[in-house]
């Protein structure tokens, strides 16, 4: 039906303004800290930024359900356009419901692809692969635990030394549990994560 067609999709945008006095922190698609042409000039700036996402369940069928995503962020500076950035993602996620021993349980698996543009070129390509659950234990007690593995590929100054390169896979494995209360107006949090960078260059691991 139209209407159930409907909610299958969905769309978000936003846009709003902000001021930036140190810009040139910023990292640059070169391999250098600040842009030639920049220097110990003009560092503030004030700016505009877009946020757009869209998703789409193209999957429904028991308790599986699976989305599709587009999402595009972007910065312009209007003093200091050499650090405008653009970021357009793509993801795919496919979930499962279902029930382990009468409890509440939800298991799934997702692919992204993250590519960043600084001043137009460049700067960063982003693959992940990630697999997560969420066990609800009671109304009050919630488990949820991940793993991840990125692969990064920057677009770096071939005359920067190997030990300052940032390309690399990072990995991460995870767990969090919440306590609610109130509703879920309150809660307390615990758990642990372990995130590692394995850079091609040793200054970054």
């Amino acid at each position: 039906p139209a209407r159930d067609t409907s909610r299958r999709f969905r769309a978000e945008v936003r846009f709003g303004e902000f001021y930036d006095d140190n810009a040139p922190a910023a990292p640059s698609a070169t391999g250098a800290s600040v842009p030639a042409g920049v220097g110990e000039g003009k560092r503030n700036t004030f700016g505009e930024l877009l946020s757009v996402r869209l998703d789409y369940d193209w999957l429904r069928a028991g308790g599986w359900i699976g989305t599709a995503g587009f999402s595009f962020f972007g910065t312009h500076n209007n003093s200091l356009p050499t650090f405008d950035l653009e970021d357009y993602a793509g993801s795919l996620n496919i979930v499962r419901r279902g029930l382990v021993a009468n409890l509440p349980v939800l298991v799934g698996v997702s692919y992204t692809y993250d590519h960043v543009v600084l001043d137009k070129e460049r700067l960063l390509e982003r693959n992940a692969v990630a697999a997560y659950g969420v066990l609800v234990e009671s109304d009050r007690h919630l488990t949820t635990g991940q793993a991840r593995v990125e692969f990064k590929d920057y677009k770096e100054n071939k005359a920067l030394p190997g030990v300052e390169s940032q390309s690399g896979t990072n990995y991460l494995v995870g767990f969090l549990h919440m306590v609610r209360f109130g509703r879920d107006r309150h809660y307390l949090r615990g758990g642990y994560q372990f995130d590692y960078d394995d850079t091609n260059g040793r200054n970054y691991t």
